[in-house]
């Protein structure tokens, strides 16, 4: 381990970062977005209309420009989902299986996955392990 990654593990004040380090590049949020939207073929546009037309944006209060705005920043580091909700919807709209979907919310979060005590959490995890898509995730929450 190098004298950078052992100070980045311990301002993080945890052992287990190192699942966010690979040598000593950073392994980011945007990174893994850009990843599994490669593997999954999905373009921005196609990712941003699911986004914009899903069931939980469905008084459609956020414009289509701003979706594309926040897949952008997303991509570049500039900024990270500002809602936990939002991201466990990425994962299903990206068809992420569990392990994947894990690794995107703890890159996102820097924080553990699903939290228990969080209904809404439990309903995503369940229709991530299960393949469920984002009208079952809406249907059970709502």
């Amino acid at each position: 381990m190098s004298k950078d990654t052992g100070r980045v593990m311990s301002q993080l004040g945890r052992r287990d970062s190192e699942w966010m380090i690979e040598g000593d590049e950073r392994r980011t949020f945007g990174k893994a977005l850009g990843q599994y939207m490669e593997e999954k073929r999905i373009k921005k546009q196609e990712l941003a209309t699911k986004l914009w037309t899903s069931p939980f944006n469905e008084d459609e209060t956020v414009a289509y420009e701003s979706v594309m705005t926040k897949i952008n920043r997303w991509l570049s580091d500039r900024a990270i989902p500002e809602d936990r909700s939002l991201i466990f919807q990425l994962c299903i709209h990206l068809e992420l299986s569990g392990s994947e979907a894990r690794d995107l919310v703890e890159r996102a979060l820097m924080a553990s996955w699903a939290h228990t005590a969080n209904q809404n959490e439990l309903i995503y995890e369940f229709c991530i392990d299960n393949s469920l898509g984002i009208m079952a995730a809406w249907r059970l929450i709502n």
